[in-house]
Parts: C-alpha cells; sequence; structure tokens
C-alpha cells in the first residue's frame, strides 16, 4: 500500500520552511522510490485502485463527513485499494495534515501484510 503524501496547500508548505518533507520533494530532495508505480503496476486482470481520502471538493462542494481518515484507510486497506489518496488542502477538500500523519500511521501498521482483497480475479 502507498499513500500519496502531496499536500495541497502550498501557503501551509512554505510557511513550513524548506525542511517541511513536502518542500524538500518539490527541491529534488527526499526522492520518492517507485513504490507508488510499484503499487499500481499489477499483473494483467488484476483491478488497481487510488483510494481517495477528501471531504469537499471546489467544484462539487461538500461529498463526505469523515470523521476518522485512519477507520476509512483501514477500510480502503481491507477493499482492497493499491494507494490511498490523502487531501489536506483545508480551504479546497475539507482535509489537513493531521489527516495524512493518521492515515500514514494507520497504514504502516498494516507493513508486510496483505490485504484480504489484495488480488481480485475477474469472473
Amino acid at each position: 500500500m502507498c499513500i500519496y503524501e502531496w499536500s495541497g496547500s502550498r501557503k501551509q508548505v512554505e510557511a513550513a520552511g524548506p525542511d517541511h518533507p513536502i518542500a524538500k520533494r518539490l527541491a529534488g530532495e527526499n526522492e520518492v522510490s517507485g513504490v507508488f508505480y510499484s503499487a499500481l503496476k499489477r499483473p494483467n486482470n488484476t483491478l488497481t485502485v487510488i483510494a481517495e481520502i477528501k471531504r469537499k471538493s471546489p467544484s462539487k462542494g461538500h461529498i463526505a463527513y469523515i470523521k476518522d481518515p485512519a477507520l476509512l484507510s483501514r477500510t480502503y486497506w481491507e477493499a482492497g485499494a493499491s494507494c490511498i489518496s490523502v487531501l489536506t488542502d483545508y480551504e479546497g477538500f475539507g482535509g489537513t495534515l493531521d489527516d495524512l500523519r493518521e492515515v500514514v500511521s494507520e497504514q504502516n501498521s498494516y507493513k508486510g501484510r496483505k490485504s484480504p482483497r489484495t488480488h481480485l480475479e475477474p469472473d
């Protein structure tokens, strides 16, 4: 499982300074390994899904009330999602960096374990 770690608010990243993990990534430091790509590259006839944790959308408004993003990420993992996108821009998507921290913590507890539905086969 990979977690897409883009924090949508450039203001938050800029305010945190050059030591913020995303600022480092944008500067070319702290490069991401092929985890994201590897999570999506599955054998033929295998479904790969990027699940999102997003409360609202700039174009659609309110989408969902998400009280516990970590619990939602567990549900996604159990359903076999390949990656999880956590939108952390509060103004645009209703998310926070705390959402990301909670999801990362939850997903780290599954390291080395396969989802019960990792390999979905077509009928």
